[in-house]
């Protein structure tokens, strides 16, 4: 399943806002916080979209509504649920407020299950939540975690130059392959780059 959770910038009233990368649900404490920008969430579908459906365009981020037949071109997604009160007057059903009390808790979520009852509504199952790649740390973190504090800083400096002048000393396999073939190879014995092959094989770091 592609990406079916769209958050859009509106100018209108909203019950999610965004303020400095973060999204929170509106509240009248929240009504006066600069910089604050309200936010509205669409979840798409492939669905048919038929002459009367909102569509979002992805390419460029924009909702439509279809008026015609049939449509031409790529990347429209139909919108089944969403905050905007403009398109919940026009029958898009309405995304319930724990979903949305769960989303903000979970923001990196970017695919949802979309079940339909015989009735022709919608809801949500199984949020799909990307894994987090782990955050490798710089050798300044490293040398920050391991020798803390302002009495540390020539221990600091001591670990990163020792790392990096380590690191430049370093030779990959296919380094050391060179060197030591460049080595056999002087006398052409075909005969000891053989044993070589077998030995680099054998002993080399997996």
């Amino acid at each position: 399943m592609e990406n079916n959770i769209h958050i859009l910038p509106t100018d209108k009233p909203s019950g999610l806002y965004s303020y400095k990368n973060n999204l929170f649900l509106t509240t009248e404490s929240h009504l006066h916080v600069p910089s604050m920008k309200y936010q509205n969430i669409s979840i798409t579908s492939d669905e048919e979209i038929k002459e009367g459906d909102w569509y979002l365009d992805t390419t460029v981020n924009v909702l439509f509504k279809n008026d015609r037949l049939f449509l031409n071109g790529t990347g429209y997604k139909k919108i089944i649920l969403t905050t905007d009160q403009d398109l919940i007057k026009y029958g898009v059903q309405a995304i319930d407020d724990e979903f949305l009390e769960w989303f903000v808790k979970n923001p990196s979520c970017e695919e949802i299950q979309v079940d339909k009852f015989i009735s022709g509504r919608y809801f949500l199952t199984n949020p799909i939540i990307p894994k987090e790649e782990p955050k490798q740390e710089t050798l300044e973190e490293v040398a920050e975690r391991l020798y803390s504090g302002v009495d540390r800083q020539v221990d600091r400096m001591l670990f990163i130059n020792g790392a990096k002048w380590q690191q430049e000393r370093m030779y990959s396999d296919e380094k050391v392959e060179v060197i030591v073939k460049d080595a056999y190879s002087m006398g052409r014995n075909n005969i000891l780059i053989g044993v070589f092959n077998k030995w680099f094989e054998q002993f080399k770091k997996k």
